[in-house]
Formats: C-alpha cells, structure tokens, sequence
C-alpha cells in the first residue's frame, strides 16, 4: 500500500506541483463551464393586498376575499391559492406553476380583479 504522507513530506516541490496543476485544472473547467447550466428561476407566485379600516377579519373574508378569490380561481397556470384576513387587512396569495408567463398572470390578474 502507498504512503501518500510520506511521499509528500519526503518530497514538498512535488506536493506544491501536484496541487497548482490541480488549482489550474479547475481554473481552466470553471472558465469552460456554460451559464447555460444554471437554469433560470424567478417567482411563481404573486400576491394581493386589500386594505379597509377599521374592519374586522370576518367582514374582509366575506365581503372582499372570498369574491376575488372566485374571481381568480380560473386563472391559466393557478395551482394552489391562499388567502389572510386581519383587521382592516386580508392579503392572497396565488403560487402558479414554473411555466407560466409571470407577466401575462399579473395582467391577468389585475383585469379580473377590476
């Protein structure tokens, strides 16, 4: 069985030549390498905040929430939908899926929600 220590102990300028050609094979693979390989990843999700004062929970989930959320339910790409209500505040949440134009969505959504 070799003794990988002993050699390069015994033998430093080897140990220093053995470690730049490694450094200087992977500097030369990390310029050859495509940024191509990292795909793209944005958000696919967007979110709608409404706002009445001094409004309680329950009246901002009947009377705003659960009409908008009707209203986007049929949206192109719409896989899961969230809704919050506070007091004087309820905000939704819609997670599309990866494919989807997340630009035409927001235009989608702003035309139902008009």
């Amino acid at each position: 069985m070799i003794n990988f220590p002993c050699i390069f102990i015994s033998r430093p300028r080897l140990a220093v030549i053995l470690n730049l050609f490694i450094f200087l094979i992977g500097v030369i693979a990390f310029t050859r390498l495509d940024i191509n390989t990292v795909p793209k990843v944005g958000s696919t999700s967007i979110s709608v905040t409404f706002s009445y004062k001094q409004s309680s929970p329950f009246y901002m989930e009947k009377q705003i929430v659960t009409p908008a959320e009707n209203e986007l339910k049929g949206l192109t790409g719409l896989e899961e939908i969230m809704s919050r209500s506070e007091p004087g505040r309820a905000s939704i949440i819609m997670k599309f899926s990866p494919q989807t134009n997340i630009d035409q969505a927001v235009s989608d959504v702003k035309a139902r929600l008009k």
